[in-house]
């Protein structure tokens, strides 16, 4: 009885890899096979543009010595970093106060610092620097 089962096992197994090899072989030989419609082309590279340069943000920093008790009279100085102004050609400075009724330019005020004399008034104004560049 065993020896019946065995040669039906081993007849199936060659005729499922049988059918699956050719079933194989005709699906690829449809793949390369030669097609006289295909008409070859060559690519037009496309240039890579040049990749744009990342702007360096304008930053201007403004630092103090203004203390929060000072003497009458000592003077005050605020001094300007600036940042990402490497390119340009001109660069101009104009300090401003503001006494509560809007910024005002401060005459003579145009360099990158700016001293005054602490007074009750001077130390309760607001200040800006204004920067002009090309």
């Amino acid at each position: 009885m065993k020896n019946k089962i065995i040669p039906i096992i081993i007849i199936v197994f060659l005729l499922f890899f049988t059918s699956l090899s050719i079933g194989e072989e005709q699906e690829i030989s449809n793949i390369i096979k030669p097609d006289s419609s295909i008409e070859l082309i060559t690519p037009t590279p496309v240039p890579t543009p040049e990749p744009t340069p990342t702007p360096i943000p304008k930053r201007v920093t403004i630092a103090t010595n203004r203390k929060p008790v000072m003497k009458e009279g000592a003077m005050v100085t605020l001094t300007s970093t600036l940042e990402g102004f490497e390119d340009c050609e001109e660069i101009r400075y104009q300090w401003q106060r503001d006494r509560g009724n809007g910024f005002e330019d401060m005459p003579g005020a145009i360099s990158s610092t700016y001293s005054f004399p602490a007074t009750k008034e001077s130390l309760s104004w607001g200040w800006r620097l204004i920067v002009y560049y090309r």
